[in-house]
């Protein structure tokens, strides 16, 4: 089995960190800001400029991100603090104080600083103000960029259910048929469900039977297959052989290549995404079906590195996955106010694209080192521990 899968099943919270983790987490997340940032020159009135092309390929190539951060959470919430360990009630109690509650400061912040407020203030009656702040709150995210943190507490709340699921099956199987089955087979079972679902949802939601904001993006069951993979990704390892490995990881690197040229090739093809971007589907994001493809297959590769003993350790990047839950709270908000408010910034930005990936990286480090000051400043009892388990998405 490999070290690094050991590390992973061993960990406690006050043991060292995986720095591999943490440098997946610090790439995922600068690119998730690269997303948002390059994404807002990606669109008609942008079209084929310079500017519209560098922010178009850096939210398409950092799409894998959000579906590796999920992977990622699932991997490390199977050995962390067991809610077999604390009970259920801490449990449940942890998660809402180390996610919760920073979300919801960030929350307020958006509500009054980006002008998100004037939506709710439209509303006529106060049943359907309450409505909207619930249903944002609770799923949508009052920013819609905020959608990430219900949903990835949803799947945390289910975790105890899913953690149960595959064990019972086995044993009514085994009870029921006295079958050979193994517990692995069952979990291969639920993930190849939860993937089914996941496809389907994504389909449905590119079609447009269904809302992809409402039963794609937001959504834990079109999701959960990454969280679960991740959860049950210690006890699959344990069969997986390094050395068989590395052929599917060559495989997997060339099929990565070829989708992001069949992705990139479909988007920029003018006939069929008109001559100003209009007819594009690139915000159906996740559901795109070259996509969707992509990112299972990217993070395949990943688990082959993880299986493969892969160390590799970038001190910025780890860095930044550190405190990769507070630069995805409140990267919007800084992004704002150095940039997006401003016509003249959005120009030079236009005339350097490259200062797309400038900002990104400048807005990253600047919450990651505002985070460790406030920290420091605070020096609150068991301050380290609670870094260790909020920086886990």
């Amino acid at each position: 089995m490999s070290v690094i899968v050991s590390e992973i099943k061993s960990q406690s919270a006050g043991q060292q960190r995986n720095h591999f983790l943490d440098t997946l987490k610090g790439f995922a997340i600068l690119g998730v800001v690269c997303v948002h940032f390059g994404g807002s020159f990606a669109t008609s009135a942008n079209a084929w400029t310079p500017s519209f092309y560098t922010g178009l390929a850096l939210n398409q190539f950092f799409h894998f991100a959000v579906p590796l951060f999920i992977f990622i959470s699932g991997l490390l919430a199977s050995p962390y603090r067991s809610h077999r360990q604390i009970g259920f009630g801490r449990y449940y109690l942890e998660r809402i104080l180390v996610i919760g509650w920073p979300y919801l400061i960030a929350s307020v912040a958006a509500f009054f600083l980006l002008g998100v407020g004037h939506e709710l203030t439209a509303l006529p009656t106060d049943a359907e103000r309450a409505r909207w702040l619930l249903s944002r709150l609770l799923y949508y995210g009052v920013h819609p960029t905020f959608y990430f943190i219900p949903m990835i507490l949803l799947l945390y709340f289910l975790k105890p259910f899913l953690s149960w699921l595959a064990p019972a099956l086995h044993r009514q199987v085994v009870r029921r048929w006295n079958s050979a089955i193994s517990l692995r087979t069952v979990m291969l079972a639920i993930l190849a469900t939860l993937l089914a679902a996941h496809v389907i949802l994504g389909f449905l939601g590119y079609r447009g039977v269904l809302d992809f904001y409402t039963w794609c993006r937001p959504n834990p069951l079109f999701w959960a297959v990454y969280f679960y993979f991740g959860l049950v990704f210690p006890e699959i390892a344990e069969v997986i052989s390094p050395e068989r490995i590395k052929g599917w990881l060559s495989l997997g690197i060339i099929l990565i290549v070829v989708g992001y040229f069949l992705d990139w090739k479909a988007l920029t093809d003018i006939s069929v995404v008109g001559p100003n971007f209009e007819h594009s589907k690139v915000n159906y994001a996740y559901a795109r079906p070259e996509i969707l493809v992509l990112n299972l297959v990217i993070i395949l590769v990943v688990a082959g590195l993880l299986v493969k003993e892969t160390n590799k350790y970038n001190a910025i990047l780890s860095f930044l996955g550190k405190h990769s839950l507070q630069i995805y709270l409140w990267h919007i908000l800084v992004l704002y106010f150095l940039a997006w408010r401003y016509e003249s910034v959005l120009n030079t930005v236009k005339s350097a694209p490259e200062l797309i990936v400038g900002f990104a990286f400048f807005t990253s480090i600047m919450i990651a080192a505002a985070s460790t000051a406030l920290s420091f400043l605070l020096n609150l009892p068991g301050r380290y521990s609670v870094e260790i388990k909020a920086s886990r998405i």
